[in-house]
């Protein structure tokens, strides 16, 4: 059995992983964010957890974050910010917007004040299959998110910086640290998006399979209409999905992907992210399949293993 592995996405100012903590908390936070989000937060109890977007009137992605109901009125978002950080200041802003009397109030926590680690066990039992969060012993937050995003267990702790290191030194000892190359080997084949990379102000949610960011059958929200109006046509017109180079080449986000046609190729898609030779694309519904092919700039011929998901209740790969 491997030892546990932890990761610090916030030692570093540029690192993608970067992650912020914001808290709302009063008597209308609750229906504050199942109005204006993508999370049924009026069926959330103390405990649960789940993921969430604030949309903009098209249906695309203004910020993502993992919605955390700490007690009856009080809930955290667990915000992947980016490098830039423009995520987390875009889901300040977006709140705001929406802010006219609510009785509630919003805390952005600094990171100086508030650190964060990312435990990957060395077990399964470690972690749920479900998200949820508790408060530890010594002021410590548990925050247990499933196998999607990394293909294995995960855990997000937060807490004061010398708290948090105290425990992890102790509940720890032995764990060796994760780098990043590894978390995006282990989500590209995953086929699971990220800030920055797949997820964007330019798609939905539904684009680039996080259908479990977005409540079935919930009341009005900004973007409502648009992600409806996806499912009931059957399947976006871009989908995620996960490829692999049969010549070895690895392939560079933002290179395109065509046709193999003899004649003029046509542009079937677009490279996101990648890992070696397996790299994650956005392309067209119509090769969103398993085992269709492109051909990448270099002239390797690419293969599609695995389609993202674009309703959580259908399907893999169906258009």
């Amino acid at each position: 059995m491997s030892a546990p592995s932890i990761f610090r996405p916030n030692l570093e100012s540029d690192s993608p992983w970067q992650s912020r903590w914001i808290s709302l908390e009063g008597p209308d936070a609750r229906d504050f964010l199942h109005r204006l989000t993508t999370a049924r937060a009026h069926a959330m109890n103390p405990g649960d957890g789940t993921l969430a977007c604030f949309l903009n009137a098209q249906g695309k992605i203004r910020a993502v974050f993992t919605l955390w109901c700490l007690e009856e009125n009080h809930f955290g978002l667990e915000v992947p910010a980016g490098a830039d950080g423009r995520f987390h200041n875009e889901l300040l802003a977006a709140i705001d917007q929406y802010t006219f009397a609510e009785k509630m109030t919003l805390s952005d926590i600094p990171g100086e004040k508030l650190a964060c680690a990312w435990i990957f066990p060395d077990a399964a039992g470690d972690a749920t299959a479900g998200l949820g969060t508790q408060a530890h012993a010594e002021e410590i937050r548990l925050n247990r998110h499933g196998t999607r995003d990394f293909g294995r267990p995960w855990l997000s702790v937060w807490g004061r910086p010398e708290r948090l290191r105290q425990w992890l030194e102790r509940e720890y000892p032995g764990a060796r640290i994760a780098q990043s190359e590894e978390l995006n080997s282990w989500r590209v084949r995953s086929c699971r998006p990220w800030v920055g990379a797949e997820i964007t102000d330019a798609v939905t949610p539904l684009d680039i399979g996080i259908p479990d960011s977005v409540a079935e059958n919930k009341g009005c929200y900004p973007g409502q209409e648009v992600i409806e109006k996806i499912a009931a046509l059957g399947s976006p017109a871009r989908r995620l999905v996960l490829a692999a180079s049969q010549g070895g080449a690895t392939p560079v986000p933002g290179q395109k992907l065509h046709s193999l046609s003899d004649g003029a190729p046509m542009e079937l898609g677009e490279v996101t992210s990648s890992a070696s030779s397996e790299f994650l694309a956005i392309v067209r519904k119509t090769h969103a399949r398993e085992g269709a092919e492109f051909k990448l700039p270099s002239g390797d011929i690419a293969r599609v293993t695995r389609v993202a998901p674009y309703l959580e209740s259908g399907p893999e790969g169906s258009a």
